[in-house]
């Protein structure tokens, strides 16, 4: 790419409130020529929750709160105003349990909103790459890593409405040759994480004195691979123009680590905060069609990308519990639990 293309980016990141979406700005604003705008449906959360509040070129960054299910027309406006080179759409509801009792509000969020949108953008030629941060829940639960090609059997609403819009951007890609790529991982984890997922959760409580429930035993496994190397992942799709589907996982060594059951993830938590596991956990029935794990073959993005993940779990986990820490006074006093919101 040569230096005036690389001046001329523009950024989109949709959903630039979230976990994800916060830090994908933090890692754009890092370079001073990338102008970088946000759109989220929600006002933008106390600073403590978004790493790029202290970027030192925050001045980069435009943050408008736009509904993308209730406004589309607004947020289509919006796009063509700015004219970004790239969109980055991290916007989803993603609490897999409560899919089954809303399955509509996961449709219209993750896969209707998706079509309405990438209709318009499809004829817009300002747009060089799209990118769709998708799941590896689409694949159900896989004992053996999979590949991006592999057989596709989503279990829950709220992976088959991941799954149709997958399936939706790869007719656009070859039908109009729409420049998308669709970002797959396993479970991703970090500081600045929303408060109600299990690895800041289970700090907080214990820190508070409530009891973690573990469902099933703890026995589910789960591949938490860090913020970091998942953003460093987005950016090598955008920055190498490598479009369709990718997935990003740990090692395929690391995989079969049992430090990734989520009783041991527990344990190596109630071990940095000095307490025993039997004194903080009570364990209940596994809940109801639970996948037991998401197992990805990164081949792909190694091989095209030079991608692999860098952050060991002990590190990121520790790092977690330092921004707790030195957080726990605006973090003790906010919400930990998950509120829906249509």
């Amino acid at each position: 790419m040569n230096q005036q293309e690389n001046k001329n980016k523009k950024y989109l990141v949709i959903g630039s409130n979230c976990f994800t979406g916060s830090h994908i700005i933090n890692e754009l604003l890092n370079s001073s020529n990338n102008s970088v705008y946000g759109i989220s449906r929600s006002p933008e959360p106390p600073a403590f929750m978004l790493p790029y509040k202290s970027n030192k070129n925050i001045q980069n960054f435009v943050f408008s709160q736009i509904d993308l299910v209730k406004d589309i027309e607004k947020a289509i406006a919006y796009i063509d105003e700015i004219q970004p080179t790239h969109i980055i759409n991290v916007a989803a509801l993603s609490e897999v349990e409560l899919s089954h009792e809303v399955p509509l509000g996961y449709f219209n969020i993750n896969l209707t909103s998706v079509v309405q949108l990438c209709d318009e953008l499809r004829t817009r030629s300002y747009l060089k790459h799209y990118i769709h941060i998708s799941s590896a829940e689409i694949y159900g639960s896989t004992p053996e890593p999979v590949r991006e090609d592999s057989i596709i059997t989503p279990t829950t609403p709220y992976a088959v409405s991941k799954t149709a819009a997958d399936m939706y951007l790869l007719t656009l890609m070859q039908k109009y040759s729409f420049p998308v790529s669709m970002i797959r991982s396993t479970n991703v984890y970090g500081p600045y994480q929303q408060l109600f997922k299990i690895i800041p959760r289970c700090f907080i409580y214990i820190k508070t004195g409530q009891t973690i429930n573990l469902h099933g035993g703890g026995n589910a496994v789960r591949h938490f691979i860090h913020i970091k190397d998942v953003v460093d992942a987005i950016l090598l799709v955008s920055d190498k123009k490598s479009f369709g589907p990718f997935n990003f996982s740990i090692s395929a060594e690391d995989q079969i680590d049992p430090k990734y059951q989520i009783k041991n993830v527990v344990n190596y938590i109630c071990g940095l905060l000095k307490c025993k596991m039997e004194d903080v956990t009570q364990y209940s029935e596994k809940r109801e069609h639970q996948d037991h794990c998401y197992s990805l073959d990164s081949t792909k993005a190694n091989e095209i990308l030079g991608w692999k993940p860098h952050i060991q779990f002990e590190d990121g986990i520790t790092e977690t519990y330092e921004w707790l820490t030195k957080n726990w006074e605006e973090i003790k006093s906010a919400e930990h639990s998950y509120k829906h919101k249509e």
